[in-house]
């Protein structure tokens, strides 16, 4: 029973990720800036990498990195890259910090969103792309370092309630079935 429900949540967690790839480019545009970037894929990597454990995180992060540079028009690998560096952070940030705790949440997603965000441009300069950064740019990449960061939380209780609505919801239908 347990097995089936981490399975599901999982299989959901996928789900979440790759409609949020499929979407990001255009919530985006409709805010008219890119550089506004909430990162629920690095979210849901931390998720997993607490959750599931690393193998089962490296392999979202893998997907979700592949998935990513078959739709982006850039660099193919470089969000494997991305992603499989910020899986890493991850896991070197939650050796100090407290994965479990709101707080460690803060703080492990928003230096992983720091070291993938600093990685990204670094890569774009050394692969020859121009980036140019203004002050409102920079205001917007802070924004959404603190938006990021701070959905941590949010997001790893909704997807723990919803962990416990999925098993609470298989056992109601397993004693109505006892009950027959």
């Amino acid at each position: 029973m347990g097995e089936k429900r981490n399975i599901l949540l999982y299989i959901i967690t996928w789900i979440a990720g790759l409609f949020f790839i499929l979407l990001k480019g255009r919530w985006l545009e409709g805010l008219g800036s890119t550089m506004l970037d909430l990162d629920l894929i690095l979210i849901l990597i931390a998720y997993l990498y607490l959750r599931r454990g690393g193998v089962a995180a490296g392999c979202f992060a893998f997907g979700q990195g592949f998935v990513m540079d078959t739709f982006s028009g850039g660099f193919k690998g470089l969000f494997v890259f991305l992603y499989l560096i910020s899986l890493a952070c991850i896991a070197l940030l939650s050796r100090f910090l407290h994965l479990d705790n709101p707080r460690g949440q803060v703080f492990v997603v928003g230096a992983a969103w720091l070291v993938e965000k600093v990685l990204f441009g670094a890569m774009l300069l050394t692969l020859g792309s121009q980036l140019v950064l203004e002050g409102k740019d920079i205001w917007l990449l802070i924004l959404s370092l603190v938006v990021s960061a701070m959905a941590a939380p949010v997001c790893f209780s909704f997807l723990d309630r919803l962990k416990v609505a999925v098993s609470d919801s298989n056992h109601e239908r397993k004693i109505v079935l006892e009950q027959h």
